[in-house]
């Protein structure tokens, strides 16, 4: 799909909070990055909303970023990134994420013992063993070291996603 594809949103239950669903099928080609643009709906107004991705994606290699956008012109770019060595295709109304309101933006950011982290965690070498088979070792080293750096924003051993304190949601 065109960097330039739209993809509408479902209404969900909550006027601060909806459903990214495809409505069109999106083919995520192999160890790509793909933009694609939602809208946001009418209903919502604030400006400032957190973008967070559906957890199960993972599972079949695709990551999406997790992001903080701002909704004046009611469309909003999306990262998604297909890390399997094969084409990935994503169903019509498949739920790739959500979108949410934001009370409060932290200025600042806090990160605590970075530098104590030095191993990959047991629950995030799928991800770097999964991984395209074109890669370096020293390309799948730079990759351990960022997946080690950001390791607060991937799904836990526990199964469920980490939080960030840098925004607040309105309920």
């Amino acid at each position: 799909m065109p960097d330039d594809s739209t993809i509408k949103l479902h209404k969900q239950q909550n006027k601060h909070c909806a459903l990214i669903r495809l409505s069109d099928r999106l083919v995520l080609p192999a160890n790509t990055e793909s933009v694609f643009q939602i809208k946001v709906p009418k209903n919502i107004k604030e400006e400032d909303m957190l973008v967070e991705p559906n957890a199960r994606l993972v599972r079949n290699g695709i990551l999406i970023s997790t992001a903080l956008v701002n909704t004046t012109k009611r469309k909003v770019a999306i990262s998604a990134i297909n890390c399997r060595d094969r084409d990935v295709t994503l169903k019509r109304n498949k739920v790739v994420g959500s979108i949410q309101t934001v009370k409060t933006i932290s200025d600042s950011v806090s990160v605590n013992n970075l530098d104590n982290l030095s191993e990959l965690p047991e629950h995030l070498t799928g991800l770097i063993d999964r991984v395209s088979s074109k890669m370096t070792e020293s390309q799948k080293q730079d990759l351990s070291k960022l997946v080690i750096k950001y390791q607060d924003i991937f799904l836990g051993p526990d199964g469920k996603l980490g939080k960030t304190d840098i925004v607040l949601n309105k309920k």
